[in-house]
Order: structure tokens, then C-alpha cells, then sequence
């Protein structure tokens, strides 16, 4: 440990009970998350109550140290990512305080569907679902405003948030909600919030009306903080404020949730379509019939789709390029049907079908059919080779209407920049998860990245649409704020120096002067390798370049470290749902470092030199991968298909060698 290190562990043990990581190895899981970026953090802290929080908080404005929360690490913008400590709420922040009506109280660290789960009994449920409910936590929730698939009836956390339990980067403690402006004189303010709420009232007064003029016609837009949303003439909400904020402004200590009614009927359809643009068309006409969600996925989706379940070719033939899933929910069974019944006789008339619509409406015959998501994420994460599906333009949304024009400009883009892709989107908000092919190992795919994206976004911004409806703004889109909002873009400035004025609290996301941001901290990969040797080859490290991490098992026809590169961070492997399996050293312990994606990454690290390398074979690598029982779970539900037993073995056995 340096020496700045172990000052702050030393300053802090006295005054945190929770526990403190700050050694290489233990840091190694939070210098990553589920977005295509790396950054080592001074140290990790895993607060136990809020006690603990004041007293970082305290130290933390007095040392100038940034802080970043973090959830369950499955940001895809790099959110959670930073220098400073980053404080974990995923183990002990976790209790779900009270449940009264259509009222729930919980702390960060709840998982949504152990959430869900409570809730069940009662038939209610959190509106928002987004992908990965087994392991994305509430506070990670709020920061990122999740939606889903279904948010074109049950929105997004914006609208599930009644009020927030904060505490402030000063560390005094506050609940948030709806406030009037405050009138009398300024000079009666008495405490933080007070005076928070004079300096976003005059800021509301000078900007409110330019700013609101400022934003995308898309129905969602998570660019940024949400000032239109949350004020108004006559007072501002503060929580809803927050809601998407990414951890910048506040630290959320407990938050009030509203609830839904779980819906008793369902239905749904399946139009195969000839192509991305005859699909796209009809998205407008399908929302007038009201569906909760309308999904679109490409011929590369679909076709994945049905090599591994033989019966999604009765839905989607081979003629297929293109499909909509069109999902209704209610309570009464009749209006469902009618409404899919009328949206079959719609569509049949189109042009562009290439085989009849396919119609469900009892949740047997609809659930293999809203499962086709779920299917084809972990297929394209199985893919194997160095070219992986990337995500950094895949948060892009334009309005519905504009969707055929931009799925034109956005292939063109790719076919220019000599890129495969894939998508699939939430249509029906016109938002679009594009992942193009690329080896971030290769330095000419990582030249591409940051002109794709300007492209892209340039697409969306002359259609009226933002550079993110949904995963935020975090390392990979907060350089292109500016480029969205111009001059309005000041406005994000002034909120983050109302509520953080020494900018420590998850610095440089949403508000930051880096033009170059999205390139500043991609993860590092393994060097390719001829043989089974990897030289540790770290151009400006003093360690040793010399032939290590000799691998001791036989792979078949890849690398140990390539076999840990493939972990893309989706988290799943944090799971606590009693219809999956792994891992069982990680519900056990409930630490990061336990997960199997903290196993194989760690593992990608010391490759690549990210850790130091001179570490492999040691004892504390060993303890690491002591955390692996060898239950090979892993390897059949981990999306990536990640063999993390057999990476941990390799580590058991440079043990035993050296």
C-alpha cells in the first residue's frame, strides 16, 4: 500500500465501521463495471450505516478526496468509475424498511427483484424493468433513472421516486421532495438546503425558459440533469432532481418508492418484417393502440435467436431481417385481447410483413415470446473471438417518427467506418442499444470509437433526438453535452456548484471539461499472444518486461487471459434470485470480490498490466481465487459463458508453482 493510501486508511479506520479495501488486489473489482472503461481507485469503502457516511463525507471534503457510490457496478457509461474512494452500498445498505399500500420504503442497496419478490403477495410490484433485475440495485436505479422495456406504460424511476433521504456533500442530512421556492430574505438561511433552493430559484428565473427550448424532442432524454422536469414557477422536486443524477449531486440514504399493481392480463405480437426500415415504420401507428412496450431487433438477433430455440422459427422465418415484439399489460382481459386483435387486422394489411403476425394472450403462450430478449443478450456476449459487441453509442433515442430516417443514417455511419453491428430497441420511445464489433486490444478499432460516436450523435441531435434516452451520461457521453444543448449546457455547471461547490462527489460525469473523455480510461487488454506466454508489456511502468503468466491447464484454442477479457460486467453473477444459481460464494459473502466477474477480471488486469503482474502467483491472488469453490455455474448461466473456474485454477496453480 502507498503511502497516501495507508494515511487515509489510517485516518479512517478509527472513524469507519464498515469495511475499508485500499490493497491492489481488493481495489481490483471496483476499477470496473459493466461499461468498456478502468480506473484504479485510491481505496473502497463498503459503509455500514449512515454514520459511517457523515464521517467519510467529513474526511472527504476536508482532504479534498472524491467519492463515487457505486450499486451493483452495472453502469454502462463508466458511472461508478473514478480516483477517489469509491463507496459501496451493495452489502449493507440493503434493508427494505417499510411496506405500506402502494408505498415502499427501501435503502440503496436493495436489489429489484428481491424487492419485487416482497412485494408479490400484495400484487404490486416497482414500475421500471430494466434489464438485469436479478442484480440492479435501487440506489444504482435512481441514479441512472432506469426504465425498460416496458416504460411506455410504467415510465421510468422518475416517476416511481416520491421522496429521498440525502446526505449532502457536507454531510448534513436531508429529505427531499417537492419544495416551494423560498421567499423572505436571503439572509435567513439556516441551513444547506435553504440556501440550495435560493440558488436554483434565481437560476430557474435566468435560464429556466432558454433551457427548457434547449431539449430533444425524443420522449426520453437522460442527458444531463433533469431542471425541466423538476421545476417550475412556482417551486422545484427536488428528488426528481436527483433521479438520474449519477451519484453528482447527493448521496441517497433511503428512498420512498410509489408502487404498481401487477397486471393480471397480458398479450402480445410478433411482426416479422423484410427489413430494419419497413419495421421502424409502423412503430408511430403501433403506439396509438397503447402497448406497454414495442421492441425491435435486427436479422443478426433474430437469427441467433433461432438457432438456439428451434421454436422461435414458427414466429420469425428465415426471411426474416427484422421484428417487432409488441407487449400489452392490464386488468382486463377483454380490452387486451381487443386491442391485439385490432393491432393484428392493422398490421396485415401492411407492406413489408413477410409472414403472418404471430398473437398470444394467456401468459404461457406470452412469456416464451417477451423472453426473446432475455435469449439473444447472452448469445451476442457468447460470441467468441477478440471482435465484441460494444457499447458506447447504444443509448442513442430520437423521436418514434424519425426512427426509419435514423436507422438509415446510423448504418450508413457504420458501413462507412468499414464496422459489423447488431441492435435492438426500445421502438416505441425511439431508443436505440447499437453495438458495433470492435476490439478495443486493436488500436486502430479504438481510433474509430470516438468518430462513430460524434457521427452518430450528430444523426440524432439533426432528428431532433439526445445522445442518451436511458444508461446516462457517465465517461462514455459527457463530453458531448456541449454538442446537445450549447450554450444551455452552463446550466448543469450551476446545479452541480449549488449542491457539490468543491466537486467531490463522483466528479467529471454529467459535468466536466475533458473533450476527450470517452478515450481517457478504456480498459486494458491482454497483448495477442502466440503461444500461452504474455509478456507484462506496460510502456510507462518500471515492471520487469519478462515472459509471465505461464498458463498450467490446456486451453482449446484461446488464452486464459482472452477467456477473461470476454467478461463484459453485466453483473449478472451478483445474483440473489432463487431461479438462478451462481454463485454461491458470492451470496454467501455479499463482497465484490467474491462475484465471478471480479475473478475474471482480476485475472484480465494483472494481464494486461492494469494490476501489477508481479502479484501473479502470490498469496494474495490466492485468497482471491480461494473464493471459487469450482461449482462450474459460472460457466452455464454467466451470459459470457466465462469459464471462471478454470481462469481461478490457473491462479491456484502459478500459486503452487512459484
Amino acid at each position: 500500500m502507498d503511502e497516501r493510501r495507508a494515511r487515509i486508511h489510517d485516518d479512517l479506520r478509527d472513524v469507519i465501521e464498515g469495511e475499508m479495501l485500499f490493497s491492489p488486489v481488493d481495489r481490483a473489482p471496483y476499477a470496473v463495471d459493466a461499461s468498456l472503461y478502468e480506473i484504479d481507485p485510491l481505496g473502497v469503502i463498503l459503509p455500514k450505516h449512515k454514520a459511517d457516511l457523515v464521517s467519510l463525507l467529513k474526511y472527504a471534503g476536508d482532504q479534498g478526496i472524491p467519492l463515487h457510490p457505486r450499486g451493483a457496478g452495472t453502469s454502462m457509461a463508466g458511472e461508478t468509475l473514478g480516483s477517489g474512494l469509491v463507496v459501496d452500498f451493495s452489502k449493507h445498505f440493503r434493508r427494505i424498511v417499510e411496506v405500506r399500500g402502494d408505498r415502499v420504503v427501501v435503502q440503496p442497496g436493495v436489489v429489484l427483484n428481491v424487492l419485487n419478490a416482497q412485494l408479490a403477495p400484495i400484487g404490486r410490484r416497482i414500475g421500471p424493468d430494466p434489464s438485469g433485475p436479478e442484480s440492479r440495485t435501487i440506489g444504482g436505479m435512481i441514479g441512472a433513472d432506469a426504465a425498460g422495456a416496458r416504460s411506455l406504460r410504467f415510465g421510468s424511476m422518475a416517476g416511481a421516486v416520491e421522496s429521498l433521504e440525502v446526505l449532502f456533500s457536507n454531510g448534513e442530512s436531508s429529505r427531499l421532495g417537492r419544495e416551494d421556492w423560498p421567499t423572505g430574505d436571503p439572509g435567513d438561511s439556516s441551513n444547506f438546503k435553504t440556501t440550495l433552493l435560493r440558488k436554483l430559484g434565481t437560476l430557474y428565473r435566468h435560464q429556466g425558459e432558454a433551457f427548457a427550448k434547449a431539449q430533444p424532442k425524443s420522449p426520453r432524454n437522460r442527458a444531463g440533469y433533469a431542471f425541466d422536469k423538476a421545476a417550475d414557477s412556482t417551486g422545484i422536486d427536488l428528488a426528481r432532481l436527483l433521479v438520474g443524477s449519477e451519484g453528482t449531486l447527493a448521496f441517497v440514504t433511503e428512498a420512498t418508492l410509489r408502487t404498481v399493481p401487477i397486471p393480471t392480463a397480458q398479450g402480445v405480437v410478433v411482426l416479422p418484417f423484410a427489413s430494419l426500415a419497413d419495421a421502424a415504420a409502423v412503430v408511430s401507428d403501433i403506439l396509438t393502440y397503447g402497448p406497454s412496450a414495442c421492441e425491435l431487433f435486427d436479422w443478426r438477433s433474430l437469427s441467433l435467436a433461432r438457432d438456439a430455440v428451434p421454436a422461435y422459427r414458427a414466429w420469425l422465418p428465415e426471411t426474416a431481417e427484422a421484428a417487432l415484439i409488441v407487449q400489452f399489460d392490464g386488468d382486463d382481459p377483454e380490452d387486451i385481447r381487443d386491442r391485439v386483435s385490432r393491432l393484428v387486422r392493422r398490421v396485415e394489411r401492411l407492406v413489408g410483413l413477410v409472414a403472418e403476425p404471430h398473437h398470444a394472450t394467456k401468459k404461457l403462450d406470452c412469456e416464451p415470446i417477451l423472453n426473446l430478449r432475455r435469449v439473444i443478450k447472452p448469445l451476442l456476449m457468447r460470441i467468441k473471438g477478440r471482435m465484441r459487441p460494444l457499447a458506447f453509442i447504444e443509448d442513442v433515442a430520437v423521436p418514434p417518427a424519425a426512427l426509419p430516417s435514423f436507422l438509415l443514417r446510423l448504418q450508413n455511419i457504420l458501413k462507412r467506418h468499414d464496422v459489423s453491428w447488431t441492435l435492438y430497441a426500445h421502438a416505441g420511445h425511439g431508443q436505440i442499444h447499437a453495438r458495433p464489433f470492435l476490439d478495443l486490444g486493436d488500436p486502430r478499432d479504438v481510433a474509430k470509437l470516438e468518430p462513430i460516436a460524434s457521427e452518430v450523435y450528430e444523426a440524432a441531435w439533426e432528428h431532433g433526438g439526445t445522445i442518451s434516452g436511458e444508461h446516462g451520461c457517465g465517461l462514455a457521453r459527457t463530453q458531448f453535452l456541449r454538442g446537445q444543448y450549447g450554450d444551455a449546457v452552463h446550466v448543469f455547471r450551476e446545479i452541480k456548484d449549488a449542491f457539490d461547490p468543491q466537486y467531490l462527489l463522483n466528479p467529471g460525469k454529467v459535468v466536466g471539461d475533458d473533450t476527450h473523455l470517452m478515450l481517457a480510461s478504456l480498459r486494458k487488454m491482454p497483448p495477442r499472444a502466440e503461444s500461452n506466454v504474455v509478456d507484462a508489456i506496460v510502456s510507462d511502468s518500471p515492471l520487469p518486461s519478462l515472459p509471465m503468466l505461464e498458463s498450467n491447464l490446456r486451453w482449446n484454442g484461446s488464452s486464459p487471459w482472452e477467456e477473461a477479457a470476454a467478461c463484459n460486467g453485466c453483473g449478472s453473477c451478483r445474483t440473489q434470485d432463487a431461479n438462478m444459481r451462481m454463485c454461491p460464494s458470492f451470496r454467501a459473502l455479499r463482497m465484490e470480490m467474491a462475484s465471478p466477474r471480479a475473478q475474471a477480471n482480476l485475472l484480465r488486469q494483472i494481464a494486461s498490466g492494469a494490476t501489477d503482474p508481479r502479484l501473479w502467483g502470490g498469496e494474495e491472488v490466492k485468497q482471491h481465487a480461494d473464493l471459487c469453490i469450482h461449482c462450474n455455474l459460472c460457466v452455464q448461466e454467466c451470459p459470457s459463458a466465462v469459464d471462471v473456474s478454470s481462469l481461478m485454477m490457473e491462479a491456484k496453480a502459478a500459486y503452487v508453482q512459484n
